[in-house]
């Protein structure tokens, strides 16, 4: 775990301060008051990458094959939104986006988030 600043509000910095950040492990960031953000591990990183593959890859599959019946297509076609959606959402965390500063000073996945909100009836 990396070491926690004690918050300090000060409303008063300009907005490009909040919002300094540099890329990699613990981000030196002001915003919530933290000095540092918890970010996802490399493993982290590298598991986001594979899930995105995988969803990319059960997507492409489900559209190859809801597109031969439309029988099949009234049901595929639904499953490949879902996860056209969710490889999406993995590939936007993947690649460094989808994701805000929590309060409590750790990278906060959004992306999930929005995901379920389009998907989930």
């Amino acid at each position: 775990s990396l070491p926690r600043a004690t918050p300090q509000h000060s409303f008063g910095m300009a907005s490009h301060q909040l919002m300094t950040m540099l890329v990699g492990e613990g981000a030196k960031i002001d915003v919530h008051g933290c000095k540092t953000v918890d970010m996802a591990s490399s493993f982290g990183k590298a598991l986001l990458e594979f899930t995105f593959i995988v969803f990319a890859c059960i997507t492409l599959l489900l559209g190859i094959n809801a597109a031969k019946s439309k029988a099949a297509g009234k049901v595929l076609f639904p499953a490949t939104f879902v996860t056209g959606i969710s490889a999406i959402a993995y590939f936007s965390m993947a690649s460094g986006g989808g994701w805000v500063i929590a309060p409590d000073c750790r990278q906060l996945f959004i992306a999930h988030y929005v995901d379920w909100i389009i998907t989930t009836p």
